[in-house]
């Protein structure tokens, strides 16, 4: 739960204005990226969600749950943007079943012991390289 909110916290810092957020580890970077979604899709629902994101963070969120192993959610947010209503093609009927295919990846026990064993097992990628 914690990390749902860690991208907002870092934010705030810097009064909300990302471009003056200094480079994190790769570790945050990764986890932000993640948990950033997370929490928008939990805040927004998955449409309001990908609107406020963006199509530009699909690439870098996509490439981040696949480091991390989690192929079927990457591919699961990949197929909501592709069928989203303010894509080049919208599927109302793909993305809705894209839907309740996110909300079982995010809620599902096999993600979150990803993302645990992403975390215990690369400690190094959390620290400063200063």
């Amino acid at each position: 739960t914690a990390l749902q909110y860690l991208h907002g916290h870092l934010l705030a810092i810097v009064d909300y204005d990302e471009s003056a957020l200094p480079p994190l580890p790769d570790g945050y970077t990764t986890v932000c990226t993640i948990f950033h979604a997370f929490e928008e899709i939990d805040n927004e629902g998955v449409e309001t969600a990908l609107d406020n994101l963006g199509a530009e963070y699909r690439e870098p969120l996509v490439a981040q749950l696949r480091g991390i192993g989690l192929d079927p959610l990457a591919d699961a947010f990949g197929r909501a943007w592709a069928t989203h209503p303010e894509s080049a093609n919208p599927d109302a009927q793909a993305f809705d079943a894209t839907i309740d295919r996110l909300h079982e990846w995010i809620e599902s026990d096999a993600t979150l012991e990803a993302i645990h064993r992403y975390v215990a097992g690369h400690a190094d990628a959390f620290e400063s390289p200063d």
